[in-house]
């Protein structure tokens, strides 16, 4: 491509460094290496070399080390994009702290960081902030050369979700297993299946490729209480995700017991006027505004009833869960 059939000039940020338009400095390509980039000069440098590249010869990739330089200075160069997700970027920092291997962050598995002819980040905001809170380098794949306008196009597909990974493992009911799956590791990490956050705001749960690593950990225990749940007639304790995962946690006591309980509890039958179970029952169908944790809750003391063969009048609701006899 000639310099003279490029028409688009760059939108620059104040804080825009190195580039006052397409025409860059013509310089003699260094020798660039992991730890050049570790300085800003460095970055700056490797940067111009590639938009240069870019515009001349057209879009080509380039693997690379992101690192905490070249992360700030292409956030530099981020002007007009949307606002950062801190749920996004607190799942990629997790990732990448956690041990190599499949447990780690892939940060070469297609995804590319986006640079536009004109210098300005089209794509990637959310890895190279999440490259800055998590301290950690690693490899990742650019793409230089491309038009501006570009970026209105990107991420237009589906997003794939926990679910997904599951089915596309080959896998049986991977939304319901995925979805049984996240009150488990909640219940497991935090000793709740409120969702985690807190005054930080801060979400710590894993993303979806993490997340459906822990559903297949767990499949045969989820898939084994979720066969043990009528299907018909679960709207009212919470769904088939609530029920399902509240069958695991009695499980854990009496896998017999906690399929007699769920099944009496859904349909109804077999119980008595002070029978903990149809307190529970009623009290779930009077009350349809109660909370994911509320409801689980009530099926927790009315579970220690039965198991306790203690006959109730009512349920109260301390938003404290007692202990899973």
């Amino acid at each position: 491509m000639s310099k003279t059939a490029v028409k688009e000039k760059p939108v620059t940020p104040a804080s825009f460094k190195g580039l006052k338009d397409i025409d860059i400095p013509v310089t003699a390509k260094p020798a660039f290496n992991d730890l050049v980039l570790t300085t800003r000069d460095g970055a700056i440098e490797w940067l111009e070399a590639n938009i240069r590249k870019g515009r001349d010869e057209g879009s080509f990739t380039t693997d690379e080390v992101l690192t905490g330089a070249l992360a700030r200075e292409l956030l530099d160069r981020n002007p007009n994009n949307r606002p950062a997700s801190k749920a996004t970027i607190e799942e990629m920092v997790t990732a990448m702290k956690a041990e190599i291997g499949p447990n780690g962050f892939d940060a070469m598995n297609g995804e590319t960081i986006k640079i536009s002819i004109c210098g300005l980040l089209n794509d990637g905001q959310h890895r190279l902030h999440a490259r800055l809170d998590s301290g950690v380098d690693f490899r990742t794949r650019f793409i230089f050369g491309l038009p501006r306008e570009s970026r209105l196009t990107i991420d237009q597909g589906k997003q794939r979700r926990a679910g997904d990974y599951i089915s596309m493992g080959g896998k049986d009911r991977g939304m319901q297993v995925a979805q049984v799956a996240l009150l488990l590791y909640y219940w497991r990490t935090f000793g709740s299946i409120k969702k985690p956050g807190g005054r930080s705001g801060k979400i710590l749960r894993p993303g979806p490729s993490k997340m459906a690593q822990y559903a297949n950990e767990n499949y045969e225990l989820i898939t084994r209480s979720l066969d043990a749940v009528p299907r018909d007639g679960l709207k009212f304790a919470g769904g088939l995700r609530l029920v399902g995962f509240t069958h695991i946690a009695f499980a854990e006591k009496s896998f017999g017991d906690a399929t007699d309980f769920i099944h009496r509890l859904v349909t109804g039958e077999a119980l008595s006027e002070r029978s903990p179970v149809r307190v529970c029952r009623e009290r779930l169908f009077r009350s349809e505004r109660l909370r994911r944790e509320e409801r689980f809750e009530l099926m927790v003391r009315a579970w220690n009833a039965w198991r306790e063969k203690r006959e109730l009048a009512t349920i109260p609701l301390h938003n404290r869960l007692p202990a899973i006899v």
